[in-house]
């Protein structure tokens, strides 16, 4: 399968850990854009969706029902993402876990 954008309108959160899985071994799959339809009880699945090791783009819409912490997201030095525009709409508490560097972000829109 030669599968390069994928987007799931409404998809119940159940689903996500197989697909993601499926994912991870298509060789020129680059976009991902879910929105998920009912509450996530944690933020594991960021953890597999920057495993995407070819993932370019990636949006996400979603509603965390009980805020917990999540038991796989850990800063890790070693840890990359080619991910080059994330957009996240929902409850995302671990933004140190993103690297990013807010500085540039404010200076280089101001």
């Amino acid at each position: 399968i030669s599968l390069e954008i994928l987007i799931l309108e409404n998809i119940d959160a159940k689903y996500l850990d197989k697909i993601i899985n499926y994912l991870i071994d298509l060789p020129k799959f680059h976009s991902l854009s879910l929105s998920i339809v009912d509450y996530i009880q944690t933020l594991d699945l960021f953890v597999q969706i920057f495993r995407l090791s070819r993932l370019k783009y990636c949006k996400i819409i979603y509603q965390r029902k009980i805020i917990q912490q999540s038991s796989s997201i850990k800063r890790n030095k070693y840890s990359r993402s080619p991910i080059q525009c994330l957009i996240i709409n929902g409850d995302f508490p671990y933004v140190g876990y993103l690297g990013v560097g807010f500085e540039y972000f404010q200076t280089g829109f101001a």
